[in-house]
């Protein structure tokens, strides 16, 4: 295997995972060797090379010289010979920043997207038998002011360096949902064959045979982490007048985070610096509130004086968010009707975005994990730790070497990186595919 912009290295915990499977179910012994990567994170680095141990490690995926056949490889510390030969399997999730609604949205005019383009010669240098490239599906939609899907100019780009050399598929729309996990993160993926390997009929019907008889998702992201919940008199609290003895304990406090966005608190203040200089009105978090506040009707519930749910969890002894940002958005969303009632909600959010960007769900699946995603589970009161979102993407971490790497990088980590259960889509497909070469028409004497 060779993986550029690995990541964690998500495909090789995966295709582990399915060796074991197939020895275990099948009989069939499979080995899945990680030959090389490539990552420019450190703790990238640090982490797939304590845990997978690959050959070779390179930090720049641009210092390949295709004419030498050699690269720069930051493990051995020189150049070394780049394959030509030897390579089963390539993969690579190429940098989404260009196409997310969370990057710059300049398409293939970002820099970043050249990462594409060398992944394709890449692969023409390699000659792989499979692969996979995985990005967000924003880049099915027209991003570039030139016009044209920038899909279409990858696919023509990979026509002209590849030729009928491999046989490829699109896939869109691909979820950890369809696999078996109440977790959100829709993917493009785009997968390949080597036509002396890989009959393309037969890639085509693997791939619709698994899209059509999805896994079953039998718990929800509530059940599926075993979490506990927060007493019923902190969730039946919430939006009721406080009791004498709760309001002496809410004014002692201090805090005025509550439902209106534009009162300011001197106990969780804003670091922006229009509120730093007074200019609070201005602030951009606090105006996106206000009007998420009047588009969703909740202009009575800023000034009616009830208890919220950050006073609710604090009056209790639990602990809020210190971002004056992220308690108002907790504050906001326990009023919504979709939370009613708190006692039984399933309601989560990514608090680390903007009010009308974290998109709260209430159907026992967890949003899409960005870089740095914060999920809250209104019931329970609290973020879901590391190993939680990490068990929600798939990976349990009491299975990997975490010496080198902090929770802040695991969870980075876990927002850049492709979904376990989406990567062994992948590769199910493509391993069923591979041996099944086109069979050569034969002349028959109709005599």
């Amino acid at each position: 295997m060779w993986s550029d912009c690995a990541g964690k290295c998500t495909e090789k915990y995966a295709w582990g995972k399915l060796a074991d499977e197939l020895m275990q179910t099948l009989g069939i012994a499979i080995e899945f060797e990680l030959y090389g990567a490539c990552d420019s994170t450190r703790h990238c680095k640090d982490f797939v090379i304590s845990n997978y141990d690959p050959s070779h490690f390179a930090d720049d995926i641009f210092r390949r010289n295709f004419l030498e056949a050699s690269f720069q490889c930051t493990k051995c510390v020189r150049m070394c010979s780049l394959p030509m030969t030897g390579i089963d399997i390539y993969c690579c999730c190429f940098p989404c920043g260009p196409w997310s609604k969370l990057g710059n949205r300049m398409g293939l005019d970002d820099p970043d997207a050249d990462v594409c383009w060398q992944a394709i010669r890449t692969i023409k240098h390699m000659k792989p038998v499979l692969f996979y490239m995985e990005n967000v599906m924003d880049i099915c939609s027209t991003s570039r002011d030139t016009g044209g899907a920038d899909v279409r100019l990858i696919k023509k780009f990979m026509q002209q360096e590849l030729g009928d050399t491999y046989n490829t598929m699109t896939i869109s729309n691909t979820s950890p949902i369809q696999h078996g996990y109440a977790a959100e993160k829709k993917r493009f993926v785009l997968v390949g064959g080597r036509s002396d390997q890989v009959d393309e009929n037969q890639l085509r019907r693997n791939f619709t045979e698994l899209i059509e008889n999805p896994l079953p998702v039998t718990h929800n992201y509530w059940t599926f982490l075993g979490l506990d919940e927060i007493a019923d008199e902190i969730a039946d609290a919430v939006g009721e007048l406080p009791s004498p003895a709760a309001a002496c304990k809410i004014h002692g406090s201090g805090c005025k985070c509550g439902v209106d966005p534009m009162i300011l608190c001197d106990q969780h203040p804003c670091r922006c610096a229009q509120c730093k200089h007074g200019g609070g009105a201005f602030c951009s978090w606090r105006v996106k509130a206000k009007k998420y506040l009047a588009d969703h009707g909740l202009q009575e519930a800023a000034a009616d004086g009830c208890v919220t749910y950050i006073q609710a969890l604090e009056l209790m002894g639990l602990l809020g968010p210190k971002s004056p940002r992220q308690r108002n958005m907790l504050n906001v969303f326990a009023r919504l009707p979709a939370a009613d009632p708190l006692r039984s909600t399933l309601m989560i959010m990514d608090i680390s975005q903007a009010i009308d960007r974290a998109r709260p769900r209430c159907d026992g699946t967890v949003p899409t994990m960005g870089v740095n995603a914060s999920m809250w589970p209104m019931r329970a009161g609290r973020l879901l730790d590391v190993s939680e979102m990490a068990k929600m993407m798939g990976l349990d971490l009491s299975e990997v070497d975490l010496r080198s790497t902090t929770q802040s990088q695991m969870r980075q980590m876990l927002g850049m990186s492709i979904h376990v259960a989406t990567a062994g889509f992948a590769l199910i497909g493509l391993l069923a595919a591979a041996g099944c070469r086109p069979q050569p028409l034969i002349a028959v004497d109709s005599r």
